[in-house]
């Protein structure tokens, strides 16, 4: 009895010692946190990102907000922030960089070009679509490299047919969802296929999830787009993606909306 006795306590010393040990960690990142703050460090690198961007890019931008982490057991932390070029306050693009500002990297180029995608595909959109909560687009190019932040989208893809893919996401938002409706909105998303197929892509993704709300969106998810979840619920998903192996032969034989049908899904009825 004496030896279980002496072995649970010393368990317990030892998971008590570890818990210490975690604490102390997460103590240290706080305080780690805390001091960086009081000096003033998360003006410091909106200075730093606000001259770096300046400097590569020769324009003028704007902070919108700073993130900082630093997982357990790094020696550093990495800063997590979001611009904005003062001329474009819808194009939000991320800076991230190490503590002294080490390593700098932004995706101000590649949002540039996914903004410039989706202004080419909105007049559509807007037409088809014009009740939606969000309307997203990404891409993938091929040899990006070649090309800089001063190149516009629409050259790049003249240059590159067939080199290039875009991936739509819609939003729409509707209170029901009936059978009938289901055929007018194939009708639209037919409409929408064959423009997409017009593109010489190297393939594409059409996601289009018709929304049920009780509430409107914020002002800031009507004015940046994007797909607010709160009071909804999704009744419908439409999903066709040229990659997917599966989805070739079906592909392969859409002639008319009806053949739309099977990349379609009732969540609620």
């Amino acid at each position: 009895m004496k030896i279980i006795k002496w072995f649970a306590i010393g368990m317990a010393t030892i998971a008590g010692l570890f818990t210490l040990l975690l604490f102390i960690g997460f103590g240290s990142e706080f305080l780690h946190y805390s001091w960086a703050e009081s000096r003033g460090q998360t003006k410091k690198m909106e200075k730093a990102t606000v001259n770096y961007l300046s400097e590569k890019y020769k324009e003028s931008f704007e902070i919108r907000e700073v993130r900082y982490s630093r997982p357990f057991g790094d020696k550093e932390g990495t800063y997590t922030i979001e611009v904005n070029p003062a001329e474009k306050k819808h194009l939000l693009f991320f800076v991230h960089v190490r503590e002294h500002f080490k390593q700098p990297q932004d995706n101000y180029k590649e949002e540039k070009w996914r903004q410039e995608a989706k202004e080419l595909l909105r007049p559509l959109v807007n037409q088809w679509f014009p009740q939606r909560f969000g309307y997203m687009v990404n891409m993938d190019i091929e040899n990006e490299e070649k090309y800089s932040i001063y190149d516009a989208y629409a050259k790049i893809v003249q240059e590159q047919p067939n080199k290039y893919s875009l991936y739509v996401f819609i939003y729409p938002y509707i209170n029901e969802f009936t059978d009938e409706i289901e055929e007018k909105e194939m009708n639209r998303l037919f409409e929408l296929y064959k423009y997409m197929q017009s593109l010489e892509l190297k393939d594409f993704l059409l996601n289009v999830q018709y929304l049920q709300t009780t509430d409107p969106p914020t002002a800031e998810a009507a004015e940046f787009e994007y797909e607010e979840v709160k009071n909804q619920q999704t009744l419908y998903i439409f999903e066709l993606d040229t990659r997917e192996l599966a989805n070739q032969e079906k592909i392969q034989a859409i002639r008319a909306p009806e053949d739309l049908l099977s990349f379609g899904r009732f969540i609620q009825r």
